[in-house]
């Protein structure tokens, strides 16, 4: 069923899609997002923003690609951030992102946390500690997975593991640069 908004009310919806410099937040339960309706927004909202999104934790994002983020701040992932998260990441690319602070990933933040990326590309992503991904305190599962061209000022280049037992199944880390450390993995 359609629900009939006035004028005033689509021109308000209609502000959500205009483009800025500030940083906005989109968070969907996994019902609005497991729709074509649903992805459509997702993925219209954040290509007009510099923005991150949040997803309740028993979601599965498939099939999208997560580009442009940019974060100005610490602790944050530019793509996607994952804090107390069991999400399951499928047939995504995080790329070109971008965070500037003195503890960020430019790609992906996974803190206390049990994700599972299943042919994910994690690559052309740029911070000051890790270009990549940063997995803390997390059990993660890594299957087909590309981390690839991601740089770092003074980390790592692609992949930080701290006090963390990932699992890798087919994952290649090549091409990661970093100013003063690692440029593959630490």
């Amino acid at each position: 069923m359609q629900s009939n908004i006035t004028k005033s009310q689509s021109r308000l919806l209609g502000t959500l899609f205009k483009t800025g410099e500030e940083l906005h937040v989109l968070i969907m339960n996994v019902e609005a997002f497991s729709t074509q309706k649903g992805v459509d927004f997702a993925a219209k909202f954040l290509s007009c923003h510099n923005s991150m999104m949040a997803i309740d934790e028993s979601t599965t994002i498939e099939s999208l690609t997560l580009q442009n983020g940019r974060f100005y701040g610490e602790e944050n992932g530019g793509g996607i951030s994952l804090v107390e998260s069991h999400i399951i990441i499928k047939d995504v690319t995080i790329t070109n992102n971008h965070v500037s602070g003195a503890a960020d990933c430019g790609g992906v933040l996974v803190g206390q946390s049990s994700p599972t990326f299943i042919n994910v590309i994690i690559s052309d992503n740029s911070a000051g500690h890790t270009g990549g991904i940063c997995v803390s305190y997390s059990n993660a599962y890594f299957q087909n997975v590309s981390i690839e061209n991601n740089t770092a000022i003074y980390g790592t280049g692609g992949f930080v593991c701290e006090y963390s037992t990932p699992v890798f199944d087919g994952v290649e880390i090549h091409g990661n640069t970093a100013t003063s450390t690692a440029g593959g993995a630490t």
